[in-house]
């Protein structure tokens, strides 16, 4: 059985423990802080002592050292699992060893075909392995230019101008393939994977500003995102925010949505499966060209509305991981240093969360109506449709919440709000300063 046939059978499994995992986390902090006994008095927003309340970072409950452990094991495990993985399999292929050694090779249309009409898809699932590699120095463009980029600004407009030629370059790449794939230009310009294969490319790039534009706006930031969930149904969280720093959270969800990529692009296996791999660099009418060549899928697919592989598996990678979460944290960064933004800052920020919500929910909105057609069709065990129904659920919830703290920032006095207890007050924000 290849590596992706065991990631298919068991991502029903998977979805369902984490979808449990979830559900028992929010029910437990929901009732430590309803709870008299299993909550300090000061967490509650209206009994909160600011003259009183002291930072105790060094002690940890034993909520938080749950809440550690966890995200340990989650976050720190998931990506060693993966590296491990990339390496073996791309040992196993030969990435590593065949076709030179460097990141990319010169591809032309003919040296993409064995013959006329006939692709040589062994090479273009090299060519779009390398591609897929090659996005994970994309975010490290921005570390580059950190002497240029500051707080209230973000990254300088010439660095958005180095990235252009390099999204041109990934495009002009997708063209050769896809021409070697004997589609036509016009075609291709009239896929609508290809135009959301550029949003995709793009929000990729500029979410790797965001960990550098947080470190450089100090620990302000992280002290008063700690202190919003101080006053939050997830208290505990509040002395790992401490430890960690909010450029580091953003960081660690950059990385491990990175890694899954990587890994479930990695693992495409078979002549013409290549659509995982090339959904990684925003190929989308590759990825879409090989997903229609699977026979059996494209089958159910007129007859039922049967989900494709691709699209239960990017809901993980690309959907929540990538767009759910780091929107989130981009809308709350967005709100924590709301007054010392200027306006050409907030653009950048609004422009880079706008390519991620329009990314989330052109891959949301599909599914949910695919998966719809499949339930009622029978066509989809209703084990994995529930999971998948209750992960587009909360990709659902995660893209309503982070549209609503967009909103409050500009009508919140302290820009700051939670979902559990509304607008932060102002006096907090103005009495814990670091």
């Amino acid at each position: 059985m290849s590596s992706l046939s065991q990631c298919r059978h068991l991502l029903p499994t998977c979805l369902m423990a984490i979808t449990s995992i979830l559900s028992l986390c929010i029910f437990h902090l929901c009732r430590s802080s309803s709870s008299p006994f299993e909550s300090p008095p000061d967490r509650r927003l209206k009994e909160y002592d600011f003259n009183e309340h002291q930072h105790d970072d060094d002690v940890w409950g034993w909520q938080t050292w749950v809440m550690a452990v966890f995200l340990a094991l989650v976050c720190g495990g998931g990506q060693l699992c993966c590296c491990f993985g990339c390496i073996r399999v791309g040992f196993q292929r030969g990435d590593f060893q065949s076709y030179g050694s460097g990141l990319y090779t010169p591809i032309t249309e003919g040296e993409l075909a064995k013959h006329a009409y006939r692709p040589d898809h062994e090479k273009i699932g090299h060519i779009l392995r390398q591609e897929m590699r090659l996005m994970l120095l994309y975010p490290l463009i921005p570390l580059l230019l950190i002497r240029q980029t500051s707080c209230e600004k973000g990254m300088p407009f010439w660095g958005y101008l180095l990235y252009i030629p390099l999204l041109c370059r990934a495009k002009w790449v997708e063209i050769k393939i896809m021409r070697a794939l004997n589609e036509d230009l016009c075609g291709i310009f009239s896929m609508p994977g290809f135009w959301l294969g550029c949003l995709e490319h793009a929000d990729w790039f500029t979410d790797g500003a965001l960990p550098v534009q947080a470190y450089l706006c100090g620990p302000t930031v992280t002290e008063h995102f700690a202190e919003s969930f101080e006053v939050s149904a997830a208290w505990p969280l509040a002395p790992i925010i401490r430890t960690l720093h909010f450029w580091g959270l953003l960081t660690l969800v950059l990385s491990f949505a990175a890694l899954t990529q990587q890994l479930l692009g990695a693992v495409d296996s078979g002549e013409d499966r290549h659509d995982l791999a090339a959904d990684v660099p925003g190929f989308g009418a590759v990825a879409n060209w090989y997903e229609e060549q699977d026979r059996d899928w494209s089958k159910a697919a007129e007859d039922g509305g049967c989900l494709s592989e691709r699209a239960l598996l990017t809901s993980i990678s690309k959907v929540f991981l990538e767009n759910v979460v780091q929107l989130w944290l981009q809308a709350s960064f967005f709100a924590l240093i709301f007054k010392r933004l200027h306006h050409v800052g907030k653009v950048k920020l609004l422009i880079s969360m706008g390519l991620g919500l329009f990314s989330c929910l052109a891959k949301t909105l599909p599914m949910a109506v695919g998966l719809c057609r499949a339930l009622a069709s029978g066509s989809v065990r209703w084990q994995l449709g529930v999971a998948v129904l209750c992960g587009q659920m909360v990709a659902v919830f995660g893209v309503a919440w982070t549209i609503a703290k967009l909103y409050q920032s500009f009508h919140c006095e302290s820009h700051i709000w939670n979902l559990t207890s509304g607008c932060v007050p102002m006096e907090m924000i103005e009495h814990f300063k670091p």
